[in-house]
């Protein structure tokens, strides 16, 4: 489309920017030593299953996203836990026996509408990190904190969360 005409132009036209970029070293699946580099988001837990959910509603359009993740929420009482070790920069570990959503980005959204990280920027030379430092099991709040984030990123001045 329009948007890689675009892009194909710019880059042989020479017109670049510098962008963040993030570097993770987790565990493999396989118990190996695994790396990945992203420009984006990487993210781990909720996020990630209900974006796989979405993936098999492709027909649903961009309301995939939407969708999967109110038909998500209402799993959450009975969502498999999932267990971890997180460090940040190098810092301890921090155990948890359920982690519900990790997120790292570099730019402010996830998916169409879900502003996760409202004050991130793609060459300021940080990362934004939005985790749970505890499992979230409740319908209700789960739905609230949905609603905040899709209202421009109001979650973040949540002090109840």
């Amino acid at each position: 489309g329009a948007a890689v005409h675009a892009a194909v132009e710019a880059i042989v036209g020479g017109r670049s920017r510098a962008v963040d970029c993030q570097q993770l070293d987790m565990t493999g699946l396989d118990g190996k030593p695994l790396r990945r580099c992203s420009i984006n988001t990487v993210m781990a837990g909720f996020g990630p299953d209900a974006n796989a959910v979405a993936e098999r509603r492709r027909w649903l359009g961009s309301m995939r996203y939407s969708v999967s993740i109110k038909t998500e929420i209402l799993k959450l009482p009975w969502r498999k836990k999932l267990p971890c070790s997180l460090s940040v920069d190098g810092g301890s570990p921090q155990e948890m026996e359920d982690l519900f959503l990790f997120s790292c980005f570099v730019n402010k959204h996830t998916g169409v509408r879900h502003r996760l990280a409202p004050y991130a920027q793609l060459d300021d030379g940080l990362l934004d990190l939005a985790y749970t430092t505890r499992p979230l099991r409740s319908i209700a709040t789960a739905a609230k904190v949905d609603e905040m984030i899709k209202g421009g990123g109001k979650h973040v001045h949540a002090t109840s969360l």
